[in-house]
């Protein structure tokens, strides 16, 4: 894996330290074309600036962590009856390959990986249009140690986002598929 994009190149060169002997950093164009997959993480203040410096992002897999919170996190950056913020970031990478996945769980539970709750894996909601990106997204998601729920198109996204039903829920698939079913007759 390649690291980039990170106000604080220390923890950066830590982060790529903790993955292993390939991993490394690289400015986000570098990341961008060494990488299949793009996992977009910035605060959704910095996504404009993220997405530039990445370069082309043509035919990759960019899986969209963003969730649109204003800087420091006192409310939300877009109105809830607009585009959702995936759907913004395929706007502004139209031949990007989004997928809206790892940003319904709080960071301490992502990071705990399947022992975030002592008990069976929670579920990580994901949406998109391009079956083959949701594929690896599922992939990456139960390789981390979670439970891939898959919500349908990137027009859903607006639901695991901020304010919508399927976000910050700690649900085992179970849970999560029921939530989905009332989301979705709602």
């Amino acid at each position: 894996p390649m690291f980039s994009f990170s106000r604080h190149p220390a923890r950066l060169e830590a982060a790529a330290r903790s993955a292993g002997a390939s991993a490394r950093t690289g400015t986000p164009a570098e990341a961008a074309a060494f990488a299949d997959v793009v996992l977009l993480a910035p605060p959704w203040a910095a996504i404009d600036r993220a997405l530039a410096a990445s370069g082309s992002l043509d035919g990759r897999v960019v899986i969209d962590t963003t969730n649109p919170f204003l800087p420091g996190a006192v409310g939300l950056a877009l109105a809830q009856d607009g585009a959702s913020a995936a759907e913004q970031i395929a706007a502004r990478a139209p031949a990007a390959r989004v997928v809206k996945a790892y940003n319904t769980l709080p960071a301490a539970i992502l990071a705990a990986g399947r022992g975030a709750t002592g008990g069976p894996p929670l579920a990580l909601f994901l949406c998109g249009d391009d079956d083959a990106a949701k594929l690896i997204a599922r992939a990456l998601i139960a390789d981390s140690g979670f439970v891939p729920v898959d919500t349908g198109p990137l027009a859903r996204a607006r639901e695991q986002e901020p304010g919508g039903p399927l976000f910050n829920q700690p649900l085992t698939e179970p849970e999560a598929r029921e939530l989905l079913a009332a989301s979705i007759a709602a």
